[in-house]
């Protein structure tokens, strides 16, 4: 890296202090300053019989060094985590062909809900799969789909159809 004067570059969080932090893919932060990391250990494909384990992460600095220090498991076995946003007290995150919703009920920074939002997001190409997750002012989600997909998602509107690429807002 090169830096403009006065800044620095450190290593927060790496896999060899935290092993469950193979392949990160998205990331961002929560009110606390705690980062969330959604990790895809099983792309490009899970080996059959062996079911996927990708996770969402939570990474604390609780003695303000500077690294982390501390690792939560907010939710285990999903498969391809590729966008999350959090919002409305949990976690809206892409698990093809499905939006979900997961939130922790019981403080423990465990996911115990899990539930589908929106469903009939193509799975042809993870790369492209629904990400770049932002809540809005109003509270509503924004989100992308990519290229190369074939998307029909049911809404109280009737279906609505994509077709190679386009940005969703969801109103919760």
């Amino acid at each position: 890296f090169t830096l403009p004067p006065d800044f620095e570059i450190s290593l927060f969080a790496g896999e060899v202090e935290f092993p469950d932090l193979k392949d990160p893919v998205a990331m961002t932060f929560d009110k606390q300053g705690r980062l969330w990391v959604t990790t895809n250990p099983s792309y490009p494909q899970y080996l059959p019989g062996t079911p996927p384990d990708d996770k969402i992460l939570i990474f604390e600095d609780a003695d303000h060094d500077g690294k982390a220090d501390k690792q939560t498991v907010f939710a285990r076995g999903l498969h391809l985590p590729i966008g999350i946003e959090l919002a409305d007290g949990g976690a809206y995150v892409s698990l093809q062909p499905n939006l979900h919703f997961l939130k922790d009920t019981d403080g423990d920074d465990v996911a115990d809900v899990n539930d589908v939002i929106l469903h009939g997001f193509d799975t042809a190409d993870s790369h492209h799969s629904i990400s770049a997750f932002e809540a809005g002012p109003g509270g509503e989600i924004y989100f992308q789909e990519g290229t190369f997909h074939f998307s029909q998602t049911e809404t109280p509107y009737g279906p609505q159809r994509v077709k190679n690429a386009g940005g969703f807002r969801y109103e919760p």
